[in-house]
């Protein structure tokens, strides 16, 4: 927003110039206004191309109704701004702030888009006043009227335009992380469903173990003998074992389902 217009200021002045239609005591303001008013433009007429370039149908419909009004409370309080006469001395910048609530509207409700179509909106009012001889800005020559004018639309397109795209990239970093979490409880699902899976599997040869085991115990397929029993003995004890892991994952998955609570107690007496 500074080389371009610098060269587009240069290049039209030094053409002015050439055709006597500035004169030198003249140049430097009207290089200055001629670099304000297209660095101004690019920042005011950018934003709101790309911003309606980038509609969302389902968007406009949905706020459609507050976009009006907010557009609406806004071209009636530049109107009363920029062509209630000019303020007295010392009023004129308290007078331009009454946009400014209005602009914040727009920043945090409609982001860029919104906030492009304002500001556009302000400058234009604040354009047509200056020039009519109305408003905050109006000054003795018309090259300080223009200066002003046009520092009051740099500073609002600037200052707003920020704001928006901070809104809407926080708006941005919420969706993803939205995102980002429901794809963490889907995960976290089939994690569940999976363990839960699993121990169901699990228990199947573990019954079957136990039940060999008990028929074993029993002499049911003959004696056995007391290197028998002691090896039968340590199988039903990591039989239970592992059966006990079983019930614990199914435990954990069903407090991650929401299936089951866990409530803190304290210690009884002896189980420290």
């Amino acid at each position: 927003a500074v080389p371009r217009p610098a060269t587009s200021a240069s290049v039209g002045v030094m053409a002015l110039r050439a055709a006597d239609i500035v004169v030198p005591t003249e140049i430097w303001r009207a290089w200055r206004a001629w670099w304000l008013g297209d660095a101004i433009g690019a920042l005011v007429v950018a934003p709101l191309i790309l911003g309606w370039a980038l509609l969302d149908a389902r968007d406009l419909v949905s706020r459609m109704k507050e976009g009006l009004v907010l557009l609406a409370t806004l071209a009636v309080v530049s109107a009363i701004v920029f062509f209630a006469g000019t303020p007295a001395r010392g009023v004129s910048f308290l007078q331009a702030y009454l946009v400014f609530p209005l602009l914040i509207w727009s920043a945090v409700r409609f982001t860029l888009r919104g906030t492009a179509t304002a500001v556009l909106l302000t400058c234009v009012v604040a354009v047509i006043g200056t020039a009519r001889g109305s408003g905050p800005f109006v000054q003795a020559g018309l090259h300080e009227s223009l200066f002003s004018v046009q520092s009051f639309m740099g500073i609002v397109a600037v200052s707003f335009l920020i704001l928006a795209s901070a809104v809407a990239e926080r708006e941005r970093a919420m969706a993803v992380a939205s995102r980002a979490l429901l794809v963490a409880a889907e995960a976290n699902r089939a994690k569940s469903d999976f363990l839960a899976s699993m121990s169901h599997e699990l228990r199947t040869p573990l019954n079957a173990i136990a039940g060999y085991a008990q028929l074993l115990g029993m002499n049911v397929h003959g004696p056995l003998g007391p290197a028998q029993r002691e090896a039968l003995a340590r199988i039903e004890a990591n039989q239970r074992h592992l059966a006990s892991l079983v019930d614990d994952v199914l435990s954990f998955t069903g407090v991650g389902a929401g299936r089951l609570s866990v409530r803190p107690r304290g210690l009884q007496a002896g189980e420290a």
